[in-house]
């Protein structure tokens, strides 16, 4: 195992965000210990000693489906995967990921780090509905921030309520899609 880890260190110069292609791989003789079945798994754990997040992919040789699924993501996106990104730019990756569970925690059970663009937390959106405060105090015209009234309609959808029962609930008044102005 030891000889196989320094095997596997004169790999990591051919690495793009921790995982080695076999296509990027120059050097005839590691191209020759990476197709070897016997030499592979020795090389995947001399890497693992190295760092747990570096990966080795040789398309169409999967050992582990799943494995196979990361280390093609992982190579796309590097190991901050931004699901928003993931789905716009690889979508069939991204929709596998629900073969093993919800996107964010099978990317975290992998060992990345799961982002979305600009999510806001609820009390971050909540701050922000005070920006479409009329002089009256009531919040309309939300929806021309596609962003924020996404967020609002997430958080409402996970309490269970429409937009207007949620906004009620949080004292705030609402003047609703049909009469944004």
């Amino acid at each position: 195992m030891r000889g196989m880890a320094h095997t596997a260190k004169r790999l990591l110069p051919f690495a793009k965000n921790k995982v080695i292609h076999i296509d990027a791989v120059e050097n005839p003789v590691l191209i020759r210990l990476l197709r070897d079945d016997r030499t592979l798994p020795l090389l995947r754990a001399g890497l693992k000693s190295i760092d747990p997040q570096y990966e080795i992919l040789i398309p169409y040789k999967v050992d582990d489906e799943e494995a196979q699924l990361k280390r093609y993501i992982q190579w796309h996106m590097g190991t901050t995967v931004n699901l928003s990104e993931l789905r716009r730019r690889h979508l069939k990756y991204y929709l596998r990921l629900y073969d093993y569970g919800s996107p964010a925690e099978v990317i975290r059970r992998w060992g990345l780090t799961p982002e979305h663009d600009r999510i806001f937390t609820e009390k971050g959106m909540l701050e922000a509905l005070e920006a479409f405060r009329d002089e009256d105090g009531i919040v309309k015209g939300v929806t021309k921030d596609e962003r924020l009234y996404k967020s609002l309609k997430y958080y409402a959808r996970k309490a269970g309520k429409s937009v207007q029962e949620y906004l009620k609930g949080h004292n705030i008044p609402y003047r609703g899609r049909g009469t944004d102005g």
